[in-house]
């Protein structure tokens, strides 16, 4: 008889903590003030696909996005919630794979061969990454940003 309350408590402790557990935390974006900002990314006015797509802030947080086929691409503030914040940008863009590309493009090459690896280089030039000199002013008008590079010097 004394067992039945024991085991009554103990069921419900352990529901309490299994729902507790079960509930993932979500953010509260609604102050963070996100614009859905996306476009098109041509080089040599060919769509530049599975291309990394960044917009870095001064306090170098950024949004990131990944071109489809068609070059098309959309921000993404985090893995979860689409947008960037308002204001200047440094606009990075690569055609190599990154934290924030295709997963399965990374694993691809990181089980190829060294020499294999190696072989894949850059097809987008420097003035447009890592000297990047594409900037832009992330308004609430202007939510559509295209950028048409050149291979050229």
């Amino acid at each position: 008889m004394i067992r039945a309350p024991h085991l009554i408590t103990w069921a419900l402790c352990c529901t309490t903590l299994a729902g507790g557990c079960a509930m993932a935390p979500s953010a509260d974006y609604s102050d963070v003030g996100l614009l859905h900002v996306g476009g098109q990314v041509t080089l040599d006015n060919q769509p530049l696909e599975n291309a990394t797509v960044r917009f870095e802030s001064p306090d170098a947080t950024y949004s990131y996005a990944v071109t489809d086929a068609r070059g098309n691409y959309t921000l993404m503030f985090d893995s979860i919630q689409p947008g960037v914040t308002p204001g200047k940008k440094v606009v990075r863009i690569t055609s190599l794979p990154t934290a924030e590309s295709n997963g399965a493009e990374i694993e691809e090459l990181e089980d190829a061969d060294a020499p294999a690896a190696a072989t894949q280089s850059e097809r987008v030039p420097a003035r447009y990454n890592q000297a990047s000199e594409l900037q832009v002013d992330v308004t609430e008008s202007d939510r559509n940003v295209d950028f048409h590079l050149t291979s050229d010097a």
